[in-house]
């Protein structure tokens, strides 16, 4: 079976989001992104926005405990099923050479067909979390994880036993992204203090 040309990117929180932005800046994979414990209320009008800017291929969602409610046709979707967010492709996990992620629900979900199909996993910085071996650990428990994604490698206290790859920090000198995060986040103005100076 030759194997998918797609990356998933998985998020559960914005600042998740704004490191995925972040890091498809410098991709021109073809690339889909599914929401995690998704919430009609919170996430909507964003991921129309997303849609707007058309930086993913497909976007789906996916709430383990919940129903979720679909605003584009007022219909309630079934949970613990991952549904299409306004496009045609169905998902397929055997459609991923790669998975970036720091939501483990994904892992627990299809842990057996990922190790079937010899999807690779990567981890991406969550925050504080992600620089500690407990985490990685804990996600190791699903899939096995190899690959790192941090904002600063140097602080994580697991180098040894991983690949560790830099993030490249927010600056606020780029000013395509800056937009794009204002226009995706309905920001009038982002607070430069989340962002380096360079």
């Amino acid at each position: 079976m030759e194997k998918a040309k797609s990356i998933l990117y998985v998020v559960s929180r914005e600042i998740q989001l704004m490191t995925v932005l972040n890091l498809c800046q410098k991709t021109n994979e073809n690339k889909d992104l599914l929401f995690v414990n998704y919430n009609s209320n919170k996430w909507n009008k964003l991921v129309k926005r997303l849609i707007d800017k058309d930086i993913f291929n497909n976007i789906y969602i996916y709430n383990k405990n919940e129903l979720i409610e679909n605003n584009t046709n007022n219909q309630w979707l079934q949970k613990d099923v991952i549904h299409s967010f306004d496009c045609n492709n169905r998902f397929s996990i055997d459609r991923y050479m790669s998975i970036f992620t720091s939501d483990i629900t994904i892992l627990d979900k299809y842990s057996q067909k990922i190790r079937e199909l010899a999807i690779s996993i990567k981890l991406f910085d969550e925050g504080v979390l992600s620089y500690f071996d407990s985490y990685i650990e804990q996600c190791n428990n699903f899939i096995e994880c190899k690959d790192i994604y941090l904002y600063d490698p140097r602080l994580a206290n697991y180098s040894k036993k991983y690949n560790l790859y830099k993030i490249d920090k927010i600056s606020s000198k780029n000013k395509e992204l800056i937009e794009l995060y204002n226009y995706i986040f309905n920001y009038n103005e982002l607070l430069n203090i989340f962002f380096s100076a360079i």
